[in-house]
Protein backbone atom coordinates (compact mmCIF):
# COMPACT_ATOMS: atom_id res chain seq x y z
CA UNK A 1 0.00 0.00 0.00
CA UNK A 2 1.70 3.08 -1.02
CA UNK A 3 1.18 6.43 1.33
CA UNK A 4 -1.53 8.63 -1.79
CA UNK A 5 -3.91 5.51 -1.08
CA UNK A 6 -3.90 6.16 2.83
CA UNK A 7 -3.82 10.06 3.08
CA UNK A 8 -6.94 11.53 5.03
CA UNK A 9 -5.75 15.21 5.11
CA UNK A 10 -7.06 16.19 8.40
CA UNK A 11 -4.96 19.01 8.34
CA UNK A 12 -4.85 22.16 5.80
CA UNK A 13 -2.20 24.05 4.97
CA UNK A 14 -1.45 28.20 5.67
CA UNK A 15 -0.39 29.92 2.62
CA UNK A 16 2.50 32.54 2.82
CA UNK A 17 0.46 35.67 2.56
CA UNK A 18 -2.00 34.43 5.35
CA UNK A 19 -1.98 36.51 9.08
CA UNK A 20 -0.46 35.35 12.47
CA UNK A 21 -3.79 36.26 13.78
CA UNK A 22 -5.24 33.47 10.80
CA UNK A 23 -2.62 30.72 11.53
CA UNK A 24 -2.94 31.00 15.73
CA UNK A 25 -6.76 30.36 14.80
CA UNK A 26 -5.64 27.73 12.70
CA UNK A 27 -3.57 26.12 15.35
CA UNK A 28 -6.33 26.37 17.89
CA UNK A 29 -9.01 24.82 15.49
CA UNK A 30 -6.75 22.31 14.27
CA UNK A 31 -4.91 21.61 17.95
CA UNK A 32 -1.57 21.15 16.34
CA UNK A 33 1.73 23.15 17.26
CA UNK A 34 2.84 23.10 13.13
CA UNK A 35 0.98 23.59 10.08
CA UNK A 36 2.61 23.51 6.31
CA UNK A 37 2.92 26.44 4.38
CA UNK A 38 2.26 26.38 0.36
CA UNK A 39 2.11 28.78 -2.42
CA UNK A 40 0.48 27.45 -5.60
CA UNK A 41 1.24 23.86 -4.73
CA UNK A 42 4.54 24.27 -3.62
CA UNK A 43 5.40 23.22 -0.43
CA UNK A 44 7.28 26.33 1.61
CA UNK A 45 7.89 24.41 4.71
CA UNK A 46 6.65 24.74 8.10
CA UNK A 47 4.84 27.34 10.71
CA UNK A 48 5.33 26.36 14.50
CA UNK A 49 3.14 27.94 16.88
CA UNK A 50 5.97 28.84 19.20
CA UNK A 51 7.60 31.06 16.67
CA UNK A 52 4.73 33.61 16.20
CA UNK A 53 2.57 33.59 19.45
CA UNK A 54 4.40 36.67 20.40
CA UNK A 55 4.60 38.42 16.99
CA UNK A 56 2.19 41.38 15.80
CA UNK A 57 -1.14 39.55 14.63
CA UNK A 58 -0.98 41.70 11.29
CA UNK A 59 2.78 40.26 9.89
CA UNK A 60 2.61 37.80 7.24
CA UNK A 61 3.81 34.12 8.36
CA UNK A 62 5.85 33.93 5.19
CA UNK A 63 8.78 35.24 7.29
CA UNK A 64 8.31 32.24 10.17
CA UNK A 65 8.30 29.48 7.68
CA UNK A 66 10.89 26.69 8.47
CA UNK A 67 12.42 23.89 5.80
CA UNK A 68 11.65 20.80 8.22
CA UNK A 69 12.24 17.73 5.74
CA UNK A 70 11.58 15.38 8.70
CA UNK A 71 7.71 15.87 8.01
CA UNK A 72 7.60 15.40 4.52
CA UNK A 73 7.14 12.33 2.44
CA UNK A 74 6.86 11.00 -1.20
CA UNK A 75 3.45 9.87 -1.71
CA UNK A 76 4.02 6.74 -3.96
CA UNK A 77 6.57 5.57 -1.29
CA UNK A 78 4.95 2.83 0.51
CA UNK A 79 3.52 2.99 3.77
CA UNK A 80 6.43 1.89 5.88
CA UNK A 81 8.54 4.68 5.35
CA UNK A 82 5.88 6.39 7.05
CA UNK A 83 5.87 4.33 9.80
CA UNK A 84 9.35 4.73 9.75
CA UNK A 85 9.04 8.32 10.23
CA UNK A 86 6.25 8.45 12.72
CA UNK A 87 8.03 6.59 14.89
CA UNK A 88 11.96 8.18 14.56
CA UNK A 89 10.18 11.78 14.90
CA UNK A 90 6.97 11.15 16.99
CA UNK A 91 5.26 13.92 14.88
CA UNK A 92 1.39 13.71 14.89
CA UNK A 93 0.81 13.96 10.79
CA UNK A 94 3.22 13.78 7.45
CA UNK A 95 3.24 16.42 4.33
CA UNK A 96 2.55 14.03 1.10
CA UNK A 97 4.34 15.76 -1.72
CA UNK A 98 4.79 14.58 -5.54
CA UNK A 99 7.96 13.85 -7.41
CA UNK A 100 7.75 17.51 -8.12
CA UNK A 101 7.66 18.50 -4.08
CA UNK A 102 4.00 19.64 -5.00
CA UNK A 103 1.74 19.31 -2.05
CA UNK A 104 -0.30 16.79 -2.34
CA UNK A 105 -1.87 16.69 1.51
CA UNK A 106 -1.25 14.73 4.43
CA UNK A 107 -1.44 11.83 6.62
CA UNK A 108 -2.17 10.90 10.29
CA UNK A 109 -0.77 8.52 12.60
CA UNK A 110 -4.12 7.47 13.16
CA UNK A 111 -4.95 6.42 9.59
CA UNK A 112 -1.78 4.04 9.53
CA UNK A 113 -2.93 2.33 12.46
CA UNK A 114 -6.55 2.18 11.43
CA UNK A 115 -5.30 0.36 7.91
CA UNK A 116 -2.88 -1.94 10.19
CA UNK A 117 -5.76 -2.89 12.04
CA UNK A 118 -8.01 -3.36 9.49
CA UNK A 119 -5.23 -5.91 7.66
CA UNK A 120 -6.17 -9.59 7.30
CA UNK A 121 -3.08 -10.52 9.21
CA UNK A 122 -4.78 -9.23 11.85
CA UNK A 123 -8.32 -10.12 11.17
CA UNK A 124 -7.74 -13.82 10.58
CA UNK A 125 -8.10 -16.25 13.29
CA UNK A 126 -4.84 -18.05 13.94
CA UNK A 127 -2.00 -18.33 16.34
CA UNK A 128 1.14 -16.62 16.87
CA UNK A 129 4.56 -17.65 17.82
CA UNK A 130 7.73 -16.09 18.81
CA UNK A 131 10.88 -17.54 18.04
CA UNK A 132 14.31 -15.75 18.93
CA UNK A 133 17.34 -15.99 16.76
CA UNK A 134 20.65 -15.13 15.89
CA UNK A 135 20.67 -12.51 13.28
CA UNK A 136 21.64 -13.68 9.91
CA UNK A 137 21.22 -17.39 11.29
CA UNK A 138 18.16 -18.23 10.18
CA UNK A 139 16.27 -19.43 7.05
CA UNK A 140 12.61 -18.20 6.33
CA UNK A 141 12.49 -20.87 3.67
CA UNK A 142 13.08 -23.35 5.99
CA UNK A 143 10.79 -22.05 8.88
CA UNK A 144 7.85 -22.04 6.31
CA UNK A 145 8.91 -25.67 5.27
CA UNK A 146 8.62 -26.97 8.79
CA UNK A 147 5.44 -24.94 9.43
CA UNK A 148 3.77 -26.00 5.89
CA UNK A 149 4.97 -29.95 6.94
CA UNK A 150 2.55 -29.75 9.54
CA UNK A 151 -0.28 -27.90 7.43
CA UNK A 152 -0.40 -24.95 8.36
CA UNK A 153 0.67 -21.63 6.94
CA UNK A 154 2.19 -18.50 7.76
CA UNK A 155 -0.52 -15.35 6.85
CA UNK A 156 2.10 -12.63 9.02
CA UNK A 157 6.07 -12.11 9.99
CA UNK A 158 7.04 -9.68 12.10
CA UNK A 159 10.70 -8.96 13.28
CA UNK A 160 11.56 -7.28 15.76
CA UNK A 161 15.50 -6.51 16.97
CA UNK A 162 16.45 -6.60 20.42
CA UNK A 163 18.48 -3.59 21.66
CA UNK A 164 22.51 -3.70 22.04
CA UNK A 165 22.10 -7.37 20.95
CA UNK A 166 22.70 -9.35 17.78
CA UNK A 167 19.41 -11.50 18.96
CA UNK A 168 16.23 -10.78 16.38
CA UNK A 169 11.75 -12.14 17.93
CA UNK A 170 10.08 -13.21 15.07
CA UNK A 171 6.44 -12.68 15.44
CA UNK A 172 5.27 -15.61 13.40
CA UNK A 173 1.16 -15.39 12.57
CA UNK A 174 -0.54 -18.98 11.44
CA UNK A 175 -3.26 -19.42 10.13
CA UNK A 176 -4.19 -22.37 12.97
CA UNK A 177 -5.09 -22.50 16.44
CA UNK A 178 -3.21 -26.29 16.98
CA UNK A 179 0.27 -25.54 17.55
CA UNK A 180 1.44 -27.84 19.92
CA UNK A 181 3.38 -29.99 16.62
CA UNK A 182 4.33 -26.97 15.25
CA UNK A 183 6.36 -26.33 18.28
CA UNK A 184 7.82 -29.30 18.75
CA UNK A 185 8.78 -29.40 15.37
CA UNK A 186 10.54 -26.09 15.12
CA UNK A 187 12.45 -26.77 18.36
CA UNK A 188 13.24 -30.10 17.00
CA UNK A 189 15.14 -28.01 14.72
CA UNK A 190 16.90 -25.97 17.28
CA UNK A 191 14.69 -22.67 17.14
CA UNK A 192 13.86 -21.33 20.62
CA UNK A 193 10.28 -20.63 21.18
CA UNK A 194 9.61 -17.92 23.71
CA UNK A 195 6.07 -17.10 23.50
CA UNK A 196 2.44 -18.41 21.67
CA UNK A 197 -0.76 -16.75 21.75
CA UNK A 198 -3.68 -18.03 20.18
CA UNK A 199 -7.33 -17.74 20.34
CA UNK A 200 -8.55 -14.37 23.20
CA UNK A 201 -4.75 -14.06 24.11
CA UNK A 202 -4.16 -12.83 20.30
CA UNK A 203 -6.96 -10.76 20.27
CA UNK A 204 -5.91 -9.05 23.76
CA UNK A 205 -2.29 -8.85 22.40
CA UNK A 206 -3.16 -7.25 19.44
CA UNK A 207 -5.54 -4.47 21.23
CA UNK A 208 -2.67 -4.10 23.54
CA UNK A 209 -0.09 -3.25 21.04
CA UNK A 210 -2.59 -0.72 19.08
CA UNK A 211 -3.26 1.21 22.16
CA UNK A 212 0.15 1.14 23.32
CA UNK A 213 1.21 2.39 20.12
CA UNK A 214 -1.21 5.10 20.09
CA UNK A 215 -0.50 6.27 23.45
CA UNK A 216 3.75 6.34 22.77
CA UNK A 217 3.00 8.03 19.71
CA UNK A 218 1.28 10.89 20.98
CA UNK A 219 3.80 11.44 23.54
Amino acid sequence: MIIKNLADNLIYPLKSADTVRFALESFEILKQEILPVIESDELLGFVFKNDILKINSSRKIRSFVRIESNFVVNENFHFFEAINIFYRYKIPFLITVNNQNQYTGNISIQSILNYLASSYTLQAEGSVINIKVLSGNYSLNELNRIIESEDAKIIGLEIFKIPETSLLILNIKLNTLYIDRIVFSLQRFGYEITDTFFNRSIVNDVEDRYQSLVKFLEL
